[in-house]
């Protein structure tokens, strides 16, 4: 065998589910959320995401939601929370309201917009 021990090792704690790697990454998405909420708890007040969330909180709280902000400002928690602000203010501007708090489906979107 051509692996070191600590190679031997590494790779037995990936196979049983105890790598260290995983659990310090769920960690560090653990405290990005934190943070993010923590940003948006601050700069919510009177923003249509403040009426999003009032809509559906299940929705607008959703973790996956949340880290899809997250990872596309590099985890950076601040922008992260402004994105998701503009977000909503956004989708408010184009589809009113009514589909604030909800997924964007085909069904949501005119005869010309399919075409587009």
């Amino acid at each position: 065998n051509t692996l070191t021990f600590e190679e031997r090792q590494e790779q037995q704690e990936v196979l049983h589910g105890v790598d260290t790697d995983i659990a310090d990454e769920a960690t560090f998405i653990d405290n990005a959320l934190r943070e993010l909420d923590e940003h948006l708890i601050r700069m919510k007040r009177g923003s249509v995401y403040e009426l999003a969330d009032m809509m559906n909180p299940s929705y607008v709280n959703s973790r996956a939601f949340r880290i899809m902000f997250l990872r596309g400002k590099r985890y950076d928690t601040k922008a992260s929370a402004n994105q998701m602000l503009k977000f909503f203010e956004v989708k408010q501007q184009l589809f009113g309201n009514e589909k604030l708090a909800k997924d964007i489906t085909i069904d949501d979107l005119d005869d010309d917009d399919r075409e587009a």
